[in-house]
């Protein structure tokens, strides 16, 4: 999932806007949208994400400036029907369920909190009930990291803690127990990457990367590189040398790094940090020729043709693209691939 949906929601709340949150919370047939996907809607119809990839959204909105407006949270079922499909445009023949509710800030600020501060979360919603006292809609339970469940009871709650860590441990998903249905999610922050040299394939790279859910960060020793008039997208920019500002980031196991300055007094000792620490992807611009040398550098310097041969060089999938954002594609593709198949299990 990607933060910008909870970051754009946040920034609405800031502004005094009341916002809605639809969650895909169940799905059936060839459905456009994942389970999870969010779109959160304020009440000037501004919105953010998609629950259908377009398919639905005018009908989401609709149906959540009425909860702005005051009616209860509710599931929206959009079916397989033909007649129905192509009224509301679910031309695909999929089933979708989007649960719709008014965004609280009392869960929804230590929860998004929690993401920014590189912590997991796990929570649950009540999406449908037919034990509206023991288990009222949109009610809901969060943990944060390894913590122990906060509750966020709606009227007349009675859910006890010991029942929501119960529920915490389900699997992502939505579950029928008893008279209810809970959707549980299991978020983790948007996977960090860092990109060592300020130059313009970053900028490019840096455009992609936040559309595909990263988190980025640009590292440069260099000023007159790493200014704010270049890199205003950029979530943080560092100005420092890169193997000193790695360390105290830190990068972990978890982390993507791109180098490409281009500068073995650069890149070099930081490409030692991100092997030491075993970051999850590290790819380092330069020729075919100029690999070869990084790595017989990297080879006196004590690492093993193990470690080397993890360094994607020349960086990214090879698109055939020479410009700078070509080459910031190809990289952005290599990091949806190598996401991938972390997700996926595949080695």
């Amino acid at each position: 999932m990607s933060l910008d949906v909870f970051d754009r929601a946040q920034r609405w709340l800031e502004q005094d806007k009341s916002v809605a949150l639809a969650t895909v919370v169940q799905t059936g047939g060839s459905s456009p949208r994942p389970l999870g996907s969010k779109m959160a809607i304020a009440s000037t119809g501004e919105f953010a994400g998609s629950v259908s990839g377009g398919c639905i959204e005018g009908a989401v909105i609709e149906e959540a400036l009425s909860v702005l407006a005051g009616a209860a949270p509710k599931r929206l079922v959009y079916g397989i029907e033909d007649e129905q499909a192509w009224a509301i445009g679910l031309s695909c023949g999929g089933e979708i369920h989007v649960f719709l509710e008014r965004l609280e800030p009392s869960w929804f600020r230590p929860l998004h909190q929690a993401l920014q501060d590189e912590r997991d979360a796990r929570y649950f919603t009540v999406t449908a009930s037919e034990d509206d006292q023991h288990w009222p809609l949109a009610a809901r339970g969060l943990a944060v990291g390894g913590g122990t469940a906060t509750l966020f009871p709606t009227s007349g709650q009675t859910l006890e803690v010991p029942e929501a860590e119960a529920l915490l441990t389900l699997q992502p998903g939505t579950h029928q127990q008893g008279a209810v249905q809970v959707f549980v999610e299991h978020l983790q922050p948007p996977p960090k990457l860092v990109i060592v040299g300020a130059v313009h394939i970053a900028e490019h790279l840096v455009h992609f990367a936040k559309r595909l859910g990263f988190r980025t960060i640009v590292v440069d020793a260099r000023e007159a590189f790493a200014t704010v008039a270049r890199f205003s997208h950029v979530d943080e920019l560092l100005v420092g040398w890169p193997s000193e500002v790695l360390r105290t980031l830190p990068v972990r196991a978890s982390t993507y790094c791109a180098f490409l300055t281009h500068d073995p007094k650069l890149d070099d000792p930081a490409i030692q940090i991100a092997l030491e620490a075993e970051a999850r992807y590290v790819g380092a611009l330069g020729s075919k020729r100029t690999h070869q040398k990084r790595c017989e550098r990297l080879l006196e310097a004590g690492f093993n043709q193990a470690q080397l041969d993890l360094i994607d060089a020349p960086i990214g999938l090879d698109l055939g693209g020479r410009k700078p954002e070509e080459i910031a594609l190809s990289i952005a593709a290599r990091l949806v691939a190598v996401r991938a198949r972390v997700q996926t299990g595949r080695s």
